[in-house]
């Protein structure tokens, strides 16, 4: 029983974490709309929470503005 308490603990944590970060990557991309780190935290946000097509379109929009830092790490995410 316990096991499975910590286990809930653990993906709870996993989920504030990412929705931390897509909080926090939105309020970058809304101070800057150039900030390429941000739609690279925004889009490994969104992935983590298994919603990739939604993540593929943020790295894309990432991939215009320095194409080099996106692509490095979507190649990461999916190897």
């Amino acid at each position: 029983m316990l096991v499975n308490q910590i286990e809930l603990l653990n993906i709870l944590f996993i989920i504030w974490l990412s929705l931390d970060a897509l909080i926090d990557s939105n309020l970058a991309i809304e101070l800057d709309e150039n900030n390429a780190k941000a739609y690279l935290r925004k889009g490994t946000a969104l992935y983590n929470q298994n919603l990739k097509d939604e993540a593929l379109n943020v790295f894309n929009r990432g991939l215009e503005i320095d194409g080099k830092m996106i692509i490095i790490r979507w190649i990461e995410l999916n190897w």
